[in-house]
Parts: structure tokens; C-alpha cells; sequence
């Protein structure tokens, strides 16, 4: 028994992925009519108006900017104040030299003068021996003048004797040998 007729054609199964196309393409058509009726609404129409208003203005304000020749006064302005600014910078310079000049004349004369005036003293009184709350308190202070000010040679000598002791104790330090470890086996 032959079939004779016609065949029967089967239509393919739609699959995810058409099923996918399709359901995009109605989303694409559906935003395509908001979006016309959206521009048709008067809404959009007033925001349109006032953005190009916003639009002109902006480009008028930038066109006067440029014909007022504000800009070539900025520009000249700041030349100007660049080239003040460095001679102001150039005098500080110069100052500063000067005065450092000066500072070192000064130190020079003030280490010269301390070198050539060589303190009066008075024949050396025998130290009175220290009680024992005097030696708790520390060293006695260096003589003072009678104004209540340090001289200069009490500061120079009270200087040295303690750069002395610095001394004395960095070479004592640096002349002991390290201790050796020495390990049991």
C-alpha cells in the first residue's frame, strides 16, 4: 500500500534560539513605538526647546569671551605677574645671600673674639668638698657673671668638658673586644 499523495511536510520544531529572536524583535518594535510617542508628547517637545536655548546661550557667552579680548588681558596679565614673580624671586635670592654673608661675618668675629680675650680669673680658691645632698643634686653650675648671665668662657669651658666626656666614652667603648660566644658541642 502506497501512498500516492502528496507528502506531508513537517513544519521544524522551534527551538530556544528562535524563540530568543522573536522575543527580541517585539521588545525592539514595542520601545521603537514608546520611544515615537514619547518625542510626539509635548514633554519632550518643552525639554527639547529648552536645551537648545541652553545650547545658544552657551555658545553667545563663548562668542562675547572671545571678541571682548578677555582672554589676550588674561594671558598678558599672567605674563606679567610670572615676570615679577621672578624678579621678586631673584631680590629674595640676593637678600638671602647677603644675610648669610652677614651671619657668617658675625660667627667668624664671635669665634675670633673668644679666641683672643682670654677670661680674668681670680687666683683658684680651694673647691669646697660637696655635702652629700649637693652631690645628689648633680654637677654645680658653671660661674656666672654678675649680672646673672653665663660668660662666655664659663659656656666655653662647660662646652668642651662635656664634648671630652663624649669622647672619652665613645673611644673607651670602641677599644673593648666584642665578647666571643663559644658554643658546647
Amino acid at each position: 500500500m502506497a501512498n500516492t499523495g502528496k507528502k506531508q511536510v513537517k513544519e521544524p520544531k522551534k527551538g530556544w534560539l528562535n524563540k530568543a529572536k522573536e522575543l527580541v524583535d517585539k521588545a525592539d518594535d514595542f520601545l521603537d513605538a514608546k520611544v515615537e510617542k514619547a518625542k510626539k508628547s509635548q514633554a519632550y517637545a518643552k525639554v527639547t526647546k529648552a536645551y537648545q536655548k541652553a545650547e545658544d546661550f552657551v555658545e553667545d557667552k563663548m562668542d562675547d569671551f572671545e571678541k571682548s579680548g578677555m582672554k589676550k588681558k588674561l594671558e598678558t596679565a599672567a605674563d606679567k605677574a610670572e615676570i615679577k614673580a621672578g624678579k621678586v624671586v631673584g631680590k629674595l635670592k640676593e637678600v638671602g645671600k647677603k644675610i648669610a654673608v652677614k651671619a657668617e661675618k658675625a660667627f667668624d668675629q664671635l669665634t675670633d673674639d673668644d679666641k683672643k680675650v682670654k677670661p680674668k680669673t681670680k687666683t683658684a680658691a680651694k673647691p669646697k668638698p660637696k655635702t652629700a645632698a649637693a652631690k645628689k643634686a648633680g654637677p654645680s653650675a658653671p660661674a656666672k657673671s654678675p649680672a646673672g648671665k653665663k660668660t662666655a668662657a664659663a659656656v666655653k669651658s662647660a662646652s668642651k668638658k662635656a664634648t671630652a666626656g663624649a669622647k672619652a666614652k665613645t673611644t673607651a667603648a670602641a677599644r673593648k673586644p666584642a665578647a666571643r660566644k663559644t658554643t658546647k658541642g
